[in-house]
């Protein structure tokens, strides 16, 4: 379940950005606006973090195959 803050803010983005809501994190940064995400931002994507792009405000997201190496490593 999604925190109450969290779904306010994850509600808005969407009403506000529709289908463009969210960008996946490519090299280290975000795939829409080309920004360099921090270190931080990158750590908290890795715990499954909900983590907002500081540029231009979309959700961001590892592609599949970064989530799952991840996970290995965890193991």
């Amino acid at each position: 379940m999604m925190p109450a803050n969290v779904r306010s803010t994850f509600d808005r983005i969407v009403r506000g950005k529709g289908v463009e809501s969210f960008a996946a994190v490519v090299d280290r940064g975000c795939a829409s606006c080309r920004t360099e995400i921090t270190a931080q931002q990158y750590n908290e994507l890795l715990m499954g973090g909900f983590v907002l792009c500081k540029s231009c405000g979309r959700i961001l997201y590892l592609p599949e195959s970064k989530a799952i190496e991840s996970e290995e490593t965890a193991s």
